[in-house]
């Protein structure tokens, strides 16, 4: 596809956190953004706070990084050495997956057009095999037949057998659950394959747009959590449930929700960090707001309101996004991060992009009417 369609349709909005200084800082000193990252777009204005997920726990600040994306499905990367450690983001109207990095630029990695028959299907929904069993890739799942995209590191692309078409594709990263490949399917069972192909109804009835999350050894697992906001329940499963049947619901009870008014519709757990030991994280689309609970399903706080029924997140341990939320909200990527973390760097240094014509920006430290590299470099350099 013609790449320069997809990046005028996108505005990209690019920061440079401390943290992300590894990406090449060296090789950034005297870059031409438009020669050396050629798949950006016109770089905007990030406004920190008036455009900041509203609602957000007053400990954590949110930059906006894309927007205007459409329809969009986004994980993070393995940093395994074989995929770049960034955001996967498919695009579902163009049908392609793009990297993107914390700066918000993304290079084309995937064409899927021609595939198979689900160019636009807005259900596909990405996973990697961190497992190594099923060959290290990036998985593409939909509704549309019972096979998934694979692409492989260098953005080749080819199939797989799925035992059914799929809402939800995850792989157990741990080994508690023997490293197989599970699958919600559009009756809402739940099915697990192993690498030799072998298929299992491992429980039924789940939700046909369940979400899933694998929880390590810990206060929280080992165990599968799954998200049905249609059955207003969160499912606990454990490595020791027999095949077949229904899946506990997680002491919902115990939520500090009114079930019949809740629809916990995505998870993401933090083991540990800046967003709290043990905590699970549950993105509601009824009420449009994210809810934190301990273990034992005791509320421990909303972390932010006011979003849209349309977000997910992810809190990934490895790669560029460590330490941080992905918080997806439409057609826009947040990056979530506690005050005081590296990327207060933005507020020091201002918005990635071009100032206002009359008001100037205090990060513009040369003066020459836009925030970049020349004026990153002059902070760090004040800073030495």
């Amino acid at each position: 596809m013609d790449r320069s369609s997809t990046t005028s349709r996108c505005r990209f909005l690019g920061v440079m956190p401390a943290a992300t200084l590894g990406l090449g800082l060296a090789t950034a000193i005297g870059a031409d953004i438009d020669t050396d990252y050629p798949y950006h777009t016109e770089q905007g204005r990030a406004v920190r706070d008036s455009n900041q997920p509203p609602g957000l726990d007053d400990g954590f600040m949110s930059t906006l990084i894309a927007s205007g994306l459409g329809s969009i499905t986004a994980t993070c990367g393995p940093d395994n050495g074989l995929f770049d450690p960034g955001l996967y983001v498919l695009l579902h109207e163009e049908n392609e997956v793009v990297a993107m990095d914390t700066l918000g630029l993304f290079t084309p990695f995937a064409d899927l057009a021609g595939v198979d028959e689900a160019a636009g299907d807005p259900s596909a929904r990405l996973a990697f095999d961190r497992t190594g069993h099923y060959g290290s890739t990036l998985f593409v799942g939909d509704l549309v037949d019972e096979t998934a995209d694979t692409v492989d590191p260098d953005g080749s692309v080819g199939l797989f057998g799925l035992p059914a078409p799929c809402s939800a594709l995850a792989f157990d990263p741990y080994g508690a659950f023997d490293g197989r490949l599970f699958a919600v399917d559009a009756n809402g069972d739940l099915q697990a394959m192993a690498a030799d192909g072998t298929v299992e109804l491992f429980a039924p009835n789940v939700g046909s747009r369940a979400t899933m999350t694998f929880a390590p050894e810990g206060a929280f697992g080992p165990a599968l959590y799954l998200a049905d906001p249609d059955g207003g329940r969160i499912h606990r499963i454990e490595p020791t449930h027999p095949a077949g049947e229904p899946a506990p619901i997680w002491v919902i009870e115990s939520l500090g929700i009114d079930v019949l008014a809740a629809a916990p519709a995505v998870l993401a757990l933090s083991s540990s960090g800046s967003f709290g030991n043990e905590v699970m994280y549950v993105f509601d689309e009824r009420m449009q707001a994210v809810h934190r609970f301990g273990p034992d399903g005791e509320s421990q706080g909303v972390f932010a309101t006011g979003l849209s029924s349309r977000v997910s997140i992810e809190l990934p341990h490895e790669g560029l996004f460590a330490g941080s939320m992905i918080m997806i909200i439409d057609d826009e990527i947040w990056v979530v991060r506690p005050q005081g973390s590296s990327m207060d760097l933005i507020d020091v240094l201002g918005a990635w992009g071009v100032c206002p014509d009359d008001a100037g920006c205090e990060a513009d430290l040369d003066d020459d009417g836009d925030v970049d590299y020349v004026d990153l470099l002059l902070f760090l350099g004040d800073l030495g």
